[in-house]
């Protein structure tokens, strides 16, 4: 049970769970067997997520936050909250780094 208390306070605290990352307009989205691939319209780079990464992609809409999503996909998957939830904030903070996400998403990149 304490866990759930650290991870609750860490929620809290740091701010990032609370931000609603949303694509960035330039970035072109189509899913193949279940793999999305990404084309950054401005330079051509292209990227290809797993399927895993994919779902958390096609929730990257502006509106649902990462600790809302965190909660939806432990519960999903059976899997630990703080886990879910760091692994969450590292693909979302690499998305940002890479320019997938809007300016405003508010995400550190390191």
């Amino acid at each position: 049970m304490s866990g759930h208390r650290n991870e609750a306070a860490r929620t809290v605290n740091d701010g990032e769970g609370e931000q609603a990352p949303a694509a960035a307009s330039w970035i072109a989205t189509v899913e193949v067997d279940g793999e999305a691939v990404l084309l950054d319209e401005r330079n051509g780079t292209l990227h290809h997520l797993d399927p895993v990464a994919t779902v958390v992609w096609a929730r990257f809409d502006g509106q649902v936050t990462l600790d809302e999503l965190a909660r939806e996909l432990s519960d999903a998957f059976g899997a630990e909250p703080a886990r879910v939830r760091d692994d969450l904030l590292a693909f979302a903070r690499q998305a940002r780094a890479q320019h997938l996400l809007e300016e405003e998403s508010g995400l550190t990149t390191e």
